[in-house]
This record gives structure tokens, sequence and C-alpha cells, in this order.
């Protein structure tokens, strides 16, 4: 998990751009994160409390997806 201060002007975690198919927008209670799948890598990013944060996944089983494991860890946080 890599933690860092909020920069003056941020970009919308809530937006995924134009790669909507690597990426979704999820709700994990008052948090919105995004979910970001290129494969093999997983990633969950969302701001709070002053802070940005970007939970990585770059190691596991081949051809399988972490989503619902990494949720659990972003929602155990808050």
């Amino acid at each position: 998990i890599v933690q860092t201060p909020l920069a003056e002007a941020i970009p919308n975690p809530t937006a995924c751009g134009v790669a909507g198919d690597e990426c979704e927008s999820i709700k994990v209670g008052d948090l919105t994160v995004k979910y970001h799948l290129t494969t093999p890598t997983e990633s969950l990013m969302w701001d709070a409390d002053g802070f940005s944060f970007q939970l990585l996944r770059n190691a596991g089983e081949p051809d399988k997806t972490y989503k619902d494991e990494l949720l659990k860890v972003v929602g155990s946080m808050k």
C-alpha cells in the first residue's frame, strides 16, 4: 500500500477515463475506489483524510483476479 499526501490539484478519484474495460469505480462504504486491471497487475486507488492511497497486487496465481480480496483490505482500513 502506497500512501501520499494529496496534491493541490487532484484527478477525480471516481473517473476511470477512456479505458473503461480496464477500470471500474467501486463504492466501499463511503469511499469510491478505482479498480484497475492490467494483467498481470491489479490496483485500487482512493483518496481519504487528505491522502491518496494505492494498493497494488503484482503476484499471484496465473489468470486469477484478486479484486474481492483487495476490496476487503480497503474495507478493513476504514
